[in-house]
């Protein structure tokens, strides 16, 4: 008798700490930390290498060559999905400075600035080991790149004369990079990528303003995703 009491009791016991257990557990957060499971937002400066040379002209009016580079910056937001991927919003600009046009009679300046508008998603293949501090990256992504143009007429009645215009081109963005990690809440960048960007119309007499993108980034990893 004494025995099936033993058993019951130990039944009971069982039966409680299983059905509590599943509960007690859930309501631990375990915590998963390192850059594999941070945010990533900042700042990156560096050089737009031009790789179009395409010139439209009007006939009579003759632009300068754009120059083979131009000082490049952007802000972005890398959202983590996964220690293995992050998608990334960026936004950035770049100008060619003044574009001197020589119509014979009279010269005019030109400035065209164009803003890559990025949405990537950035594939880390070496992130199974998230305590590394170095986690480099591939990238693919798309957006929207948009273009403003200033033209400057001096000869307008005496006055200088303001003409604006704008051109918008969907484009992609491929390229590779390394995220580095340099204290808790503290990351470095670099970032090599590809942006085909050929307008429709003409913007400061050129189309094409394809290039090749190189930045040094520093930015602010935010705190630990807790699951």
């Amino acid at each position: 008798m004494k025995r099936q009491a033993n058993a019951v009791v130990a039944g009971l016991f069982l039966f409680v700490a299983l059905s509590v257990f599943p509960a007690f557990a859930e309501a631990i957060e375990i915590t998963k930390t390192g850059f594999g499971y941070s945010h990533f937002a900042g700042a990156r400066f560096g050089a737009w290498a031009m790789l179009g040379d395409e010139t439209v002209t009007d006939g009579v009016s003759q632009p300068v060559e754009l120059s083979a580079g131009a000082l490049y910056g952007e802000f972005f937001y890398a959202h983590r999905i996964h220690p293995m991927i992050s998608a990334e919003i960026s936004i950035g600009v770049f100008s060619q400075g003044d574009i001197t046009y020589d119509a014979g009679s009279a010269v005019y300046y030109y400035g065209a600035k164009v803003y890559p508008i990025l949405i990537s998603a950035k594939f880390y293949p070496f992130s199974a080991n998230t305590g590394h501090s170095m986690h480099p990256y591939l990238r693919a992504g798309g957006g929207v790149a948009y273009g403003t143009r200033d033209a400057i007429d001096p000869y307008y009645y005496g006055y200088d004369y303001f003409i604006e215009d704008t051109e918008t081109k969907f484009t992609y963005a491929v390229g590779a990079g390394v995220d580095w990690a340099v204290a808790s809440q503290i990351g470095l960048n670099l970032d090599f990528k590809y942006v085909p960007i050929k307008f429709g119309k003409p913007l400061a007499g050129f189309k094409d303003y394809s290039g090749w993108q190189l930045v040094f980034g520093v930015g602010y990893i935010f705190q630990s995703k807790k699951h």
